[in-house]
């Protein structure tokens, strides 16, 4: 499966592998990442925004991975900074 990079290069993102069908006209997409692995403690660089979206993270391997959000409109309120395993 051909595939390109995102987040400076760490991910490899398998982009719209899958066909769902939804009631409304929006369009649903499935892709894969495939994360390289960060050393702790992790210095996190870059927020990415999704307004119009949800993300699901599954690890498929039983990996741990670090997920940081923060609420804000046009930028992040670092106050709000949170991190989840």
């Amino acid at each position: 499966r051909d595939f390109f990079h995102i987040n400076n290069g760490l991910v490899e993102r398998y982009h719209d592998l899958a066909l769902v069908e939804i009631l409304e006209q929006d369009r649903t997409l499935i892709s894969i990442n495939r994360a390289q692995p960060a050393n702790l403690p992790l210095t996190i660089h870059e927020l990415e925004r999704h307004p119009l979206g949800t993300q699901a993270f599954i690890p498929m391997k039983g990996e741990v991975f670090v997920v940081v959000v923060a609420l804000g409109d046009d930028k992040p309120d670092l106050s709000t900074l949170r991190a989840f395993i």
